[in-house]
C-alpha cells in the first residue's frame, strides 16, 4: 500500500511539473508547426569544458529554426541529462521531480506515437547520449506528421 502511494506521489509530481516546463510548449509549438509529411529533426550538443557551449543542430525549415533558437536559450549547458529528462517529461515518460533526482548518465532511445504534450498525430523519437565516451552530450529530437495507412 505504502508504495503504490509512493509511486502516485512521484507520477503526480512528475506530470505537474511537465505542465509547468515551458519545454512542454516548446515541443508543442514544433509539432503543430510541422505542416508537411517530411521528418524534422534537431540535435542539441552541449559542452561544459572550458570555454562552455550550446549548439543545436537542424535545417532551414523554419519550424526547426524556431525550436533550436528555444533549446540553446532555455537549455542546459552543464547537464544535458535535465534537457532530456525534461523532454521525456513533456513525452509522457516520468521521472520523481528533479530536486529529489540527479542521473548523471542517460543514453537511449523513446518512440512515441501519441507523445503527451499534442493532440497532433505525430511519431516522435528521441534520441540521447550524456555518457561523454569522446563525444559531446547529445540530445536529437525527431517529429513527423503520423500518416494513417
Amino acid at each position: 500500500m505504502i508504495r503504490a502511494v509512493a509511486v502516485t506521489l512521484l507520477v503526480c509530481a512528475s506530470s505537474a511539473y511537465a505542465e509547468s516546463d515551458s519545454m512542454c510548449d516548446a515541443l508543442r509549438d514544433f509539432a503543430e508547426s510541422i505542416d508537411d509529411l517530411e521528418t524534422h529533426e534537431v540535435v542539441l550538443r552541449t559542452d561544459w569544458g572550458s570555454e562552455p557551449a550550446i549548439a543545436c543542430g537542424r535545417s532551414d525549415k523554419p519550424s526547426e529554426m524556431s525550436f533550436c533558437a528555444y533549446l540553446v536559450e532555455n537549455s542546459s549547458i552543464e547537464f544535458m541529462t535535465v534537457n532530456v529528462q525534461r523532454v521525456l517529461q513533456c513525452v509522457g515518460v516520468d521521472f520523481p521531480q528533479r530536486s529529489t533526482l540527479f542521473v548523471e548518465s542517460l543514453s537511449g532511445t523513446v518512440i512515441s506515437h501519441a507523445p503527451a504534450f499534442t493532440h497532433e498525430a505525430l511519431d516522435m523519437v528521441v534520441t540521447f547520449d550524456t555518457t561523454s565516451d569522446g563525444q559531446l552530450p547529445s540530445l536529437a529530437i525527431t517529429m513527423r506528421k503520423h500518416v494513417e495507412e
